[in-house]
């Protein structure tokens, strides 16, 4: 896609397949919704991408996928599996308020998670951290990994509540790290 890309609102009805696509560009999928399999695999966004208020009721998988700009996941919700593996997110990722009702599978850095909802297994196992990371007011409703996470900036979990069994074996954080009122079940 050599220019703008907008998908705004769009309502997927079948499975949507945009691997190995690139946007030079802009990508807009804010609103969208996605009815069944969603794969977002090697695809590189030179610029921004948004999926602000996007639903994905079926899997979505952003494996391999670098985003260069700022992505913005804010109030999205995503229903089934959502495997974002091995992900470079080069700006700032936003999942503010994303809900995640399945299990969530991630490999990503310099992400901001600010009152979001896991409800599924959530895993960051051996995920690389590199700038400020925060989970503010973020529920972990299920088990969540961060075993073997490096987090190589400030880290911060205030007010955050894990009511699963929460991993945390053989990670390292470089810098300081905050659980101010964070809840443990």
């Amino acid at each position: 896609f050599r220019a703008p890309v907008i998908f705004r609102s769009a309502h997927f009805a079948r499975g949507a397949d945009f691997s190995e696509a690139t946007f030079t560009y802009n990508a807009d999928f804010s609103g969208a919704t996605f009815m069944q399999e969603t794969k977002f695999v090697e695809v590189s966004f030179k610029q921004g991408a948004n999926f602000s208020n996007t639903t994905f009721t079926q899997e979505a998988n952003f494996s391999y996928t670098a985003f260069t700009e700022e992505t913005n996941f804010t109030n999205t919700l995503f229903t089934q599996d959502a495997y974002i593996f091995w992900a470079n997110f080069r700006g700032k990722a936003n999942f503010n308020n994303a809900h995640f009702l399945q299990i969530a599978h991630f490999d990503n850095r310099n992400s901001t998670f600010i009152e979001t909802l896991f409800s599924g297994s959530t895993s960051f196992n051996k995920t690389t951290f590199s700038g400020v990371t925060e989970f503010r007011k973020t529920d972990f409703r299920k088990n969540v990994n961060f075993s073997k996470a490096k987090f190589e900036g400030k880290s911060r979990f205030p007010l955050t509540q894990f009511l699963g069994k929460s991993d945390f074996s053989n990670t390292s954080f470089t810098r300081s790290v905050n659980f101010l009122k964070a809840t443990f079940a």
